[in-house]
């Protein structure tokens, strides 16, 4: 390339400057008294031909070649060893469908920055000496060319809306050059970036409508579409596209990569055949080893039980764990195993492989947080809600909040967390009460028996971490349940290791039965205690205390008197409550629901929650078709309760219609009270609340009604008897939305009455005083600083200075930035650079700095602190002086918003 450049410039030369003097001077040898002056009136005529704003052939050739090979060409190469530099540093995640394009993190964007204003100043140079725009016509061919390298390089930079407006300037003043197809592609990324996609829509159509697209770009006009797709997530269209661009794309290496992309997409459709074919394909076209390690993964994730033979996958797949190479990809083979067991019927290998890939997940968190997800799912399925929750939360700990159906999966440990919560409430409740009615003596001979059995239990795992020997991840799996299964504990406290409290004693409590009934069932002498590895995620909520030897550990919470017992019921009650409607409303278990109803009733017949549950009784019998059950709770609840609403919607199917009809009409009659009471028409408010209030007894507005009289007596009557309404209302509705403001009158009233002693009664409970807020007043827009201050001895403020001064030459070269400094204290150097034109491009700068550390060299990371502040309020900052009150108010109003 170099050489054909050479070779340009050197024909450029000879034709349009050698021949054309050489030719001068030769004249001038026969004709010397004129010589130097026909030789400067050339030079002259030459250079008067180069002008921007003539348009000739000369002109049109020397600002065109001029352009490409010293601007456009320097610029591109730029921008090409920096999109390298970005490639390089792209880390693929395989557990998720892989990125067309690689463009890395944008700590790695930030890392190009000097590549990419490079390549901006070169082109915006050349358009500001070569452009030859006469009469709204470009006659320089390479313009266009360098108005795209800016947005390519802006884009690169996740500078997305300048990149926008360059692209779209490109099309739409050179509507006949071919880069208005460039423009166009390069609109549908950008919008692809910004999450646009209706705007990217309405490109991709115009692109569909123009005649004469070059062939050469029409794969990556495929390949555009295919990766807009699938930011969509339209993957029957992505893998249309794809297929079209793997077609039109030479590079091997690119077509191997979209081939496997290809084969994810299928997978994500559900179509095993297809995607087992591709993977086959990326296979046969000599891909890295980490693909082709997840290629030959993901062939056994195809795996159909029906149709394929899992014994010789599952070969492959042990002899692929035995392979060193594979030392960090343990956790996928795992993985695929699992799912092969699973595809078989094997749920317990299953779990024994999940659990094997949670163990060996070293660095690929996001694996590891799936399979967590997975052994939580299989437990749920079993269903085993307690060890479910636990791998809920902790797939949580590990997969981000981009996974599919992230809000789901939260929604899902939330509903079993408050299970769980609710179970072992009543775990632990039922046992204090029990041993509650213990004597003393039989109480200390009872937690006398837990101590030994809990030193006992430590002992035997001491013994057991110093003599196995077993590094297979499954084996010591079953050995340690095997293990735990034997040992027996009859206590809520007794916890070694890392063993779930609220289950164990559950267990205890109602048998070691299946979860559907376990907790019904008469309190057994013996149970099993499953000690769960905390490395597996199954640690219990509360970990062992130091003095979990001592009798005091386990007496403490036990109640003694009649009022500590009557609370451990109640908090009994309220939890049985729970567990039906969390079994009923998130869980979906209605067989528990029903349970945990009935055993509610069935405990405490006069509980306060009996109606409520009579009623849920009655709708879950009846969704099972159990109508003689669901009688059952409709005729006790009519008996029992017949004023609630659960009574009078079973006596009345539209007794809901009706109560709407109903809430309409008082809320027009509140409409016109209020509207009244504002025109101080206070005779006619108190005649809509009388009519309202005879019409509606009962209704939850009517608070409201006699709300609005009293504040009518405070417009027309005295003071004392506003006062003695206020206190009649608050007295008559204690609950009620406006039973707060009127409290707040009263105290007024008192206030300026000097009525102590209603000023003590209603004075709200007195809250720590509130720290001064921070002086400052945040706002994005406006021009901001850079600030560091140092505080280091030895400081060599000059060196700091150049090292800053070179960084932003490098990494902001492009927009003017001067670094100054000042003394914040004796010991402190405050060194700020400005001027940056919002919060945004200031907070860039922060990003950036605090990723090229190189800066700060020498110094140590305690002896400084940076941010970003307003010009604004860098003057505040400067008077008043408190970093740490600043740096607070900086966490809060800009790092939270990254």
């Amino acid at each position: 390339m170099i050489a054909v450049v050479s070779q340009k410039i050197k024909y450029f030369c000879r034709k349009l400057v050698i021949d054309p003097l050489g030719r001068i001077l030769n004249y001038s040898n026969n004709h010397k008294p004129y010589s130097i002056i026909l030789f400067f009136l050339g030079l002259i005529l030459f250079l008067a031909g180069c002008s921007v704003k003539k348009n000739n052939f000369f002109t049109r050739n020397y600002h065109s070649i001029t352009t490409h090979y010293n601007g456009w060409f320097n610029g591109n190469e730029s921008l090409k060893e920096g999109v390298a530099s970005l490639e390089t540093a792209h880390q693929d995640d395989y557990t998720k469908v892989l990125s067309v394009y690689k463009y890395g993190t944008p700590e790695n964007s930030k890392s190009i920055y000097p590549q990419m204003d490079k390549a901006i100043l070169k082109a915006s140079t050349q358009i500001q000496k070569h452009s030859m725009l006469i009469k709204s016509k470009e006659y320089n061919r390479w313009v266009d060319d360098s108005y795209l390298l800016i947005g390519k390089a802006h884009f690169y930079k996740r500078d997305h809306y300048p990149a926008l407006e360059m692209f779209q300037y490109v099309y739409k003043q050179y509507p006949q050059s071919k880069s208005k197809f460039y423009a166009l592609l390069w609109l549908v990324r950008t919008y692809g970036e910004l999450g646009r996609f209706k705007d990217g829509q309405g490109i991709i159509d115009i692109l569909e409508n123009e005649k004469g697209m070059p062939k050469k770009i029409v794969g990556e006009y495929a390949l555009v579409q295919s990766d807009f797709f699938i930011k969509q997530e339209e993957y029957g269209k992505a893998a249309d596209q794809l297929i079209k661009a793997i077609a039109n794309i030479k590079d091997k290496r690119r077509r191997t990569r979209y081939t496997y992309i290809l084969a994810q997409l299928y997978e994500k459709m559900g179509d095993k055949s297809k995607a087992f074919f591709y993977y086959n394909q990326v296979l046969k076209k000599n891909p890295t080893y980490e693909m082709e390690f997840n290629a030959k993964i993901n062939l056994a994730l195809q795996y159909d039980a029906a149709t394929a033979d899992g014994g010789s996958l599952k070969k492959e797949l042990i002899k692929m764990s035995k392979d060193d190479k594979n030392i960090d990809y343990l956790d996928r083979i795992y993985f695929a195993l699992a799912e092969i067991e699973l595809a078989e019927g094997n749920r317990d290998k299953a779990k024994e492989y999940f659990q094997g890939s949670v163990k060996y997940s070293t660095t690929n968190t996001r694996q590891k947080g799936i399979s967590y997800l997975r052994l939580g799912e299989l437990f749920f399925e079993d269903p085993d809600y307690m060890k479910a929750e636990a791998y809920y939360d902790s797939a949580l700990t590990f997969i981000s909040d981009d996974y599919e159906n992230y809000e789901a999966i939260q929604n899902m440990r939330k509903s079993l967390g408050d299970l769980v919560k609710n179970l072992n409430t009543i775990a632990f409740q039922d046992s204090v009460l029990r041993l509650g009615n213990m004597s003393e003596t039989e109480l200390n001979l009872y937690v006398d028996d837990i101590i030994a059995k809990v030193i006992e239990e430590e002992e035997r795992q001491k013994f057991e971490e110093e003599n196995n020997q077993n590094n297979n991840p499954f084996q010591q799996n079953q050995q340690t349940t095997t293990n735990n299964q034997g040992s027996g504990g009859q206590w809520y406290f007794y916890n070694t290791g890392a063993l779930s409290f609220g289950y164990s004693e559950f267990r205890k409590l109602w048998g070691n039965r299946q979860l559907e009934d376990h907790w019904r069932r008469s309190n057994k002498e013996s149970i099993d205690i499953e000690v769960f590895d905390e490395e597996e995620g199954l640690a219990g909520e509360d970990s062992v205390l130091a003095d979990n030897k001592s009798r005091e550990y386990y007496l403490k919470d036990i109640p003694k008197t009649e009022a500590e017992k009557d609370s451990a019921h109640k908090q009994i009650i309220d939890a049985f409550f729970n567990l039906g409607m969390i079994y009923s409303e998130q869980i979906g278990d209605k067989p528990r629901s029903i349970e945990a109803f009935e055993e509610l009733i069935k405990r405490y017949p006069s509980n306060e929650y009996k109606a409520s549950a009579c009623y849920q009784l009655y709708r879950l019998h009846t969704s099972r078709g159990n109508n003689e059950k669901a009688n059952y709770y409709k005729n006790l609840i009519i008996k029992e309760f017949p004023e609630t609403e659960y009574a009078k919607i079973l006596l009345d199917p539209d007794y809901f219609k009706k109560l709407q009809a109903q809430m309409g009409q008082i809320g027009e009659l509140y409409e016109q009270a209020y509207n009244a009471f504002n025109d101080a028409e206070y005779f006619k408010v108190i005649q809509i609340a009388d009519n309202a209030i005879k019409a509606y007894p009962g209704n939850k507005m009517l608070g409201r009604f006699d709300y609005l009289k009293v504040l009518c007596i405070g417009r027309t009557e005295r003071v004392p008897d506003f006062k003695v309404a206020l206190e009649e209302f608050i007295k008559k509705y204690p609950e009620d939305d406006m039973t707060e403001e009127a409290q707040r009158t009263l105290a007024y009233i008192a206030e300026m009455t000097g009525e102590t002693e209603i000023l003590e009664a209603l004075e709200p409970k007195k809250e720590e005083p509130k720290k001064d807020p921070a002086p400052y007043v945040y706002k994005d827009k406006g021009t901001h600083r850079y600030v560091a201050i140092v505080s280091q001895e030895e400081f060599k403020l000059n060196e700091f200075k150049l090292k800053l001064s070179n960084f932003n030459q490098e990494f902001f070269g492009l927009i003017t930035l001067r670094v100054k400094t000042s003394l914040l204290g004796p010991k402190e150097h405050l060194v700020y650079v400005e001027t940056f034109v919002d919060e945004a491009k200031a907070m860039d700068y922060y990003a950036t700095i605090k990723q090229n550390q190189d800066v700060f060299e020498g110094i140590e990371k305690a002896n400084y602190q940076h941010f970003v502040i307003s010009s604004a309020n860098f003057p505040i900052f400067y008077q008043f002086k408190d970093v740490d009150e600043y740096l607070e108010f900086f966490q809060d109003n800009y790092l939270k918003k990254q």
